[in-house]
């Protein structure tokens, strides 16, 4: 993505943690079809997030949290070809993402997601409308809890002193 300004250090991550964790819990359940796995999942991309809120943009907040869950949840699934296509599905279906914007976030192109939309709608053996009420169904089933905000933070700030302790070494190491 642009390089853009950075949030400025009164923007407040819990506010945006409470207003946007429940629909990110929707997603993160949509992607993994595990209740608890969902929740870890926002969880810890929340964490990270929280590391570095100071340096993200203002104005692309959305899609760097929506990139660190769907990264997340690849990782944890390495190459696994359904998970991929269960996730760009999930992003155009659910999140309503165009086909450019699904390529930023996964770092490929155009034609590979639109050919994941393809082949991922022929093995879920259904169409896009048919998608959409599904994932509407699973979204009414979603309870999100309170955000572990008290927990984000702390794992957030741990994380932030790790990669700060990286750096210094390696600065020291030079």
């Amino acid at each position: 993505p642009p390089t853009h300004d950075v949030l400025p250090a009164g923007h407040d991550f819990a506010v945006y943690a409470r207003a946007h964790w429940p629909r990110l819990v929707v997603t993160a359940r949509l992607l993994t079809d595990d209740p608890g796995a969902a929740r870890e999942l926002v969880r810890r991309t929340l964490a990270r997030m929280s590391a570095s809120w100071r340096r993200v943009p203002r104005d692309d907040v959305d899609f760097h949290v929506r990139r660190a869950l769907v990264r997340g949840h690849l990782r944890r699934l390495r190459g696994r070809r359904a998970a991929r296509r269960r996730t760009v599905l999930v992003l155009r279906f659910w999140e309503g993402l165009t086909d450019a914007e699904i390529a930023q976030l996964l770092g490929c192109s155009a034609g590979a997601v639109r050919a994941q939309v393809r082949y991922g709608l022929r093995a879920a053996g259904t169409d896009a409308r048919r998608l959409r009420e599904v994932y509407a169904r699973a979204a009414e089933d979603v309870v999100p809890s309170e955000v572990p905000l008290t927990e984000v933070r702390a794992r957030g700030g741990a994380l932030r002193r790790r990669r700060l302790a990286v750096a210094a070494a390696a600065c020291a190491a030079v």
